[in-house]
C-alpha cells in the first residue's frame, strides 16, 4: 500500500466506510451513492460548499480507482 500524505489520511477512511454502504447488482459492486456521501457529510460536520466539493471530487476519485481495480481483476479471472 503507498503512504498516503497526512490531508488524504480522512479521506481514505472515510472511503473504506462508505465502501461498506455500496450496493451490488449481478455480483458487481455498485459506485457509493451520493446520497451515502451526503449522508456522511451531514453525519461528520462536512458544511462547506468547497469542503464538500473536495471530499466529493476525492471520494469519487477513489471510488473509481476502486471499481476499476475489481473490473481488472474480475476480468484477468476471466480470462484464464
Amino acid at each position: 500500500m503507498p503512504e498516503l500524505y497526512p490531508d488524504l489520511v480522512l479521506d481514505y477512511e472515510a472511503f473504506w466506510i462508505l465502501n461498506s454502504t455500496r450496493t451490488y447488482g449481478m455480483s458487481m459492486p455498485n459506485p457509493i451513492s451520493m446520497s451515502e456521501i451526503k449522508n456522511f457529510m451531514d453525519i461528520f460536520d462536512i458544511n462547506e460548499f468547497e469542503s464538500k466539493k473536495n471530499f466529493v471530487r476525492r471520494i469519487k476519485i477513489l471510488d473509481n480507482a476502486y471499481l476499476n481495480a475489481i473490473h481488472e481483476k474480475q476480468k484477468k479471472n476471466a480470462d484464464k
